[in-house]
């Protein structure tokens, strides 16, 4: 397990985590629909998925319930494409998600869940190419 502050789940508890979400289409796994970045507390964690308290206002958050996901983050200013602004996050995650096309825009509309995912490691960026978040030193 990558991420481990102490033997127990509650360590986790109140820890800042930066997440990347890539989603791809079922059809077609080398389109990618859609990218987005959250970053907020992690609240809770248990069989149903890892709940975070995104810092944007947007209430929680449920991802994966996969701890091995967990990176232990550098320190820093990360600042996302979409302007947003994640300082000092204790941990970073990603996750690929294969959906339908046409359902990428109603995925957060219903509580801003996710319930059905394809946890995978997402293939090392092509050489050059621009990553979505930026690491800024102090």
């Amino acid at each position: 397990m990558s991420a481990t502050p102490d033997d127990s789940l509650e360590g986790y508890i109140g820890k800042r985590l930066l997440v990347g979400l890539t989603y791809v289409d079922k059809d077609d796994e080398k389109n990618t629909l859609k990218k987005e970045q959250i970053f907020g507390n992690i609240k809770s964690f248990g069989k149903n998925g890892l709940i975070l308290d995104r810092s944007d206002g947007k209430g929680e958050f449920t991802l994966p319930p996969d701890l091995n996901a967990l990176e232990p983050a550098n320190r820093g200013k990360y600042h996302a494409a979409s302007g947003a602004l994640a300082i000092n996050p204790d941990y970073v995650a990603s996750w690929t998600l294969v959906v339908a096309k046409e359902a990428v825009d109603d995925l957060h509309r219903n509580s801003g869940n996710i319930r059905k995912w394809d946890s995978r490691e997402e293939e090392e960026e092509e050489e050059g190419e621009a990553n979505e978040w930026e690491e800024y030193d102090g």
